[in-house]
C-alpha cells in the first residue's frame, strides 16, 4: 500500500492560489459583460474604501474608451490627490485619445489647484506635464506666484524644466 503523504505547506498554498485566480477569472468575465455599469462600479470604489481603490485602478486598463471618458474627472481629481496611484492614472489618461485629453484636462484639473497642499500642486503639475506643455507651463507660471515657498518653488522647477 503506497504511503499517501499530506500535502506540504508550499502545496497548499499553490493550490489555493490557483483557486483564488479561477474565481479571478470568473469574475473578470462577468465583471467585463456588456451588462455591467462598470463606470459607475469603478467610480464608487475610488471614493470609498481604499482597500477598494487598486482593484479599480488595475480594472480600468480593460474600460472602453467612452468609459475613460466618462471617469476622467474622476481620474484626474485621484491623479492630482494620491501619490499612491497617480503614476498609474498617469499611464492610463496616456492611453486615452491626446486631442480629447487636451481638450478636457484644464477643465479638469482646475478644481485642485485653490490649495495650499504643495503635493497637490507638484501631482497636477506632473500629471499636465505628460499632456499639454502649454497648460504645464502656464500652471507653472500660477504656482510661481503662490504664497506658499514650496508651491513657488515647484512652479519655478517646472517652468525651468519646461522653459517657461
Amino acid at each position: 500500500m503506497a504511503d499517501e503523504q499530506s500535502p506540504s505547506r508550499d502545496e497548499i498554498i499553490w493550490d489555493r492560489l490557483v483557486e483564488v485566480y479561477e474565481a479571478f477569472l470568473l469574475a473578470t468575465s462577468a465583471f467585463l459583460s456588456e451588462d455591467v455599469d462598470r463606470v459607475a462600479l469603478i467610480r464608487k470604489a475610488f471614493y470609498g474604501s481604499k482597500g477598494h481603490r487598486m482593484p479599480a485602478i488595475f480594472f480600468l486598463d480593460y474600460l472602453k474608451v467612452e468609459e475613460l471618458e466618462a471617469l476622467f474627472d474622476d481620474l484626474v481629481l485621484l491623479g492630482g490627490r494620491s501619490e499612491r496611484s497617480s503614476w498609474a492614472i498617469r499611464n492610463i489618461i496616456a492611453t486615452m485619445p491626446p486631442e480629447w485629453v487636451r481638450a478636457h484636462i484644464e477643465k479638469a484639473v482646475e478644481p485642485l489647484l485653490p490649495t495650499d497642499d504643495f503635493l497637490q500642486w507638484r501631482l497636477v503639475l506632473e500629471l499636465c506635464a505628460g499632456i499639454d506643455r502649454d497648460l504645464t507651463l502656464k500652471l507653472a507660471r500660477r504656482a510661481s506666484e503662490h504664497s506658499d515657498y514650496d508651491i513657488r518653488e515647484a512652479g519655478e522647477d517646472f517652468l525651468e524644466k519646461y522653459g517657461g
